[in-house]
C-alpha cells in the first residue's frame, strides 16, 4: 500500500540547490559510480528524490510552480503534471483505479507543504553517507509533509512559546504546533531549521491563500536515513484543528481494508 502511494503522490523534496556546473553532482569515479548510485537509491524515499527548479523553487502559485517544472532539465514530462486536487480515477494506472485511492491522494496532497530555507549550514558533508555522490551544498526550498498537528489552549502560566510571543507583553494563549517531516538534505541541522519557513497551500492560484508558519523547534535530524522532523507554530488554532482532522482522515483512508488494488 505504501509503495503504491509513494509511486503516485510523493513530491520531490529539494527543489533547488546551488551548483556552478550541473555536472558537478556526478563527480563519481567510474569504478564506484554504479555501486554508489545503487546504495543511494536504496536509501532514498519519494521524499528525498532531488529535482531542480529554474525559478529557485520560491514560487507560491501554481502558475509559477508549473513554469519552473516545464523548464526543468532533469525530467522531460513535468509539463504534464496534474495538481493533486484535480486527480481523477482515470489518471491512475489501471491496477490502481480505486476511488478510495483518489481520496487518499487528495488528502495526502493537502498535507504537503513548501519549506523555504534562508541559511546554509557549514556542517553539510561532502557526500551522501556511504556513497560518493555529492551532497547538495545548499537547498533554498523543498517540500515536506505534515504528520502531526496539536491545538493548544494556554493558561495564566503557559502561553505560546514562539519567538514573537516570548518578546510580547500580550502573548497568545491559543496556538497550534505543526510537525513536518522532510529530507535531511533539505533541512540539514538546527542552523537551517531555525531559518526555515513552512508554506501551506503554496499550489493555490491565489497568493493570498498561502499560510506561512514559523519555526518552533527541531526534533529529529537523521542524515544517514535522510530524514528531518521540524515543528512549526501557528496562532490560528482553528487551522491546527483542521490539519489534525486531515491527518486523521488520511490515516483512516490509509488503513482502509477495502482498497481495490490489483497486483501486477
Amino acid at each position: 500500500m505504501d509503495k503504491v502511494i509513494n509511486e503516485i503522490i510523493w513530491i520531490s523534496q529539494d527543489q533547488s540547490y546551488d551548483t556552478k556546473d550541473k555536472d558537478k553532482d556526478k563527480t563519481i569515479t567510474d569504478t564506484n559510480k554504479d555501486s554508489a548510485k545503487e546504495k543511494l537509491e536504496n536509501k532514498k524515499t519519494g521524499e528525498s528524490s532531488r529535482k531542480r527548479f529554474k525559478d529557485g523553487g520560491a514560487a507560491v502559485t501554481i502558475r509559477k510552480y508549473f513554469e519552473g517544472e516545464k523548464n526543468c532539465t532533469k525530467v522531460g514530462n513535468h509539463s504534464s503534471f496534474i495538481p493533486y486536487n484535480a486527480f481523477r480515477v482515470d489518471h491512475f494506472p489501471e491496477p490502481y483505479r480505486d476511488t478510495l485511492l483518489v481520496d487518499l491522494v487528495k488528502v495526502l496532497g493537502s498535507l504537503v507543504v513548501m519549506l523555504k530555507i534562508s541559511s546554509v549550514s557549514k556542517r553539510r558533508p561532502k557526500y551522501f553517507p556511504e556513497t560518493f555522490l555529492e551532497y547538495p551544498k545548499s537547498c533554498s526550498s523543498g517540500t515536506g509533509r505534515i504528520i502531526f498537528s496539536k491545538p493548544i489552549w494556554g493558561t495564566e502560566t503557559q502561553h505560546c512559546p514562539c519567538r514573537q510571543c516570548a518578546q510580547s507583553s500580550r502573548p497568545c494563549m491559543k496556538w497550534g504546533e505543526i510537525k513536518v517531516v522532510t529530507a535531511a538534505h533539505v533541512v540539514f541541522d538546527v542552523t537551517e531549521a531555525e531559518s526555515t519557513t513552512c508554506v501551506l497551500d503554496y499550489d493555490s492560484n491565489d497568493c493570498d491563500e498561502t499560510v506561512k508558519l514559523s519555526f518552533l523547534r527541531r526534533e529529529i535530524i537523521d542524515v544517514r536515513n535522510d530524514r528531518s522532523t521540524v515543528v512549526f507554530v501557528t496562532h490560528d488554532i482553528q487551522m491546527a484543528y483542521r490539519l489534525r482532522d486531515k491527518i486523521y482522515e488520511y490515516k483512516g483512508l490509509h488503513d482502509q481494508p477495502t482498497l481495490n488494488i490489483k497486483t501486477v
